[in-house]
């Protein structure tokens, strides 16, 4: 009986938040790493643009703005939650950026608390470059479901491992494509982001109107 009424009340609490997320479809992948990788070539333009302090204010204001309209809405928009998304990652690069850049914190370190961190840390501190650093991760990617599909892993663990590797996977595709260094392809971070961007905006719009991301109540 207190078992049955503990289950109740976790539903009761569970339930607007689980109607303020996307059902996790292949649409959610690909738009979780556009998000990624637009966060990573947006935070690297910005913070050897223009000074990195400003960057990271910017990025913080734009985060909280996204955040509370995500909190704000009454259920899941996709715009809403991809904007808070993109946020995150924005503004989490910078803070890798910031900290390896300025402060001169090692990516071995920062990796632990900031996921993007982890590609650079690949990619430059051990020398892979970006190319197979994306490779790397890309594969890593892949074996939750595996695991999950063939081996029995547990599905919210498989989801976060997955959801965990996005972050330098994308880091890591955005660097090589960006980066002139590192055997990357040099096309630019500006260039890049925008072309993300525009990437992240159709996928979201698709999404909005098809509705293939809302899960059944």
């Amino acid at each position: 009986m207190r078992t049955q009424v503990i289950g109740q009340q976790a539903s009761r609490w569970l339930r607007p938040v689980a109607l303020k997320v996307p059902a996790i479809t292949v649409w959610f992948w690909v738009i979780k790493l556009l998000s990624t990788a637009m966060g990573e070539s947006t935070s690297d333009f910005l913070v050897f643009h223009i000074n990195p302090y400003v960057a990271v204010v910017l990025g913080s204001l734009g985060l909280v703005l996204a955040v509370a309209i995500q909190l704000a809405v009454p259920r899941y928009q996709a715009p809403v939650y991809w904007f808070a998304v993109v946020m995150i990652a924005v503004f989490g690069t910078m803070i890798a950026d910031v900290l390896h850049v300025v402060v001169g914190i090692p990516y071995a370190v920062s990796t632990a608390a900031l996921g993007t961190a982890a590609g650079d840390l690949v990619a430059s501190t051990l020398g892979v470059g970006y190319g197979p650093a994306a490779v790397i991760f890309a594969i890593a990617f892949v074996v939750p479901a595996i695991g999950y599909r063939w081996l029995g892993w547990n599905a919210i663990v498989a989801f976060w491992a997955a959801y965990i590797i996005t972050r330098p996977l994308g880091a890591s595709i955005a660097d090589w494509l960006g980066k002139p260094s590192l055997g990357g392809l040099g096309l630019g971070d500006e260039k890049v982001a925008i072309v993300l961007t525009a990437c992240i905006v159709l996928a979201v719009g698709y999404v909005t109107v098809t509705r293939v991301d809302v899960g059944t109540e």
